[in-house]
């Protein structure tokens, strides 16, 4: 678990307020159950999908910043990254939601 606070800590200031208590995150994210809030669809089930579009989760050739992980992400992006008004998002969905908002 340590492994995994640090790759999700590493470079993200403005997630500051999640990342304050180590417990409550862990425990946050065992609840979201290793998969997306949105879709649903376990990590699992995303790395076959990236095999099967060999790395690609795009529908163009262009590359996005996700290598296939979830990310955390707001569910209103009004508010900030509290554990309350956060969730585990694939890079399909989140990509989805940025084109929208």
């Amino acid at each position: 678990m340590q492994t995994l606070y640090r790759k999700y800590r590493q470079g993200n200031e403005n997630q500051e307020e999640l990342f304050k208590d180590y417990e409550k995150l862990i425990k946050w994210f065992k609840d979201q159950a290793n998969s997306c809030h949105y879709c649903e669809i376990t990590q699992s089930q995303l790395n076959e999908i990236l095999a099967k579009r060999n790395g690609n989760l795009t529908l163009s050739q262009k590359q996005k910043r996700s290598k296939g992980t979830f990310e955390i992400e707001r569910k209103n992006p009004q508010v900030g990254f509290t554990i309350e008004n956060s969730a585990l998002a694939c890079p399909i969905c989140n990509n989805a939601k940025s084109n929208l908002i």
